[in-house]
């Protein structure tokens, strides 16, 4: 995000033009992913992934199917047909 040239633009406006920097850093952010829902979904994702790993019976069924369909489909792990 740094390389890009809208963020030397963004950082050649003055300070005192606070909206003007503060839209162009967060068209940057928004160009990039970097939201806050993205960053909670990645944060959410990583939980239960980990929290599976070390307590799993902390999870309810649901989300033990959906942990493990990740790791299946990921390649993570791979399940035997019966």
């Amino acid at each position: 995000m740094r390389a890009d040239p809208a963020w030397h633009a963004a950082r050649a406006l003055p300070r005192s033009h606070k909206a003007e920097r503060a839209t162009a850093f967060s068209a940057l952010r928004k160009a990039y992913g970097f939201t806050e829902a993205a960053l909670h979904e990645a944060v959410k994702g990583l939980f239960t992934r980990s929290l599976s790993m070390h307590f799993p019976c902390a999870l309810t069924r649901n989300e033990k199917v959906r942990t493990n369909e990740h790791f299946v489909t990921s390649g993570i792990i791979e399940i035997d047909p019966i």
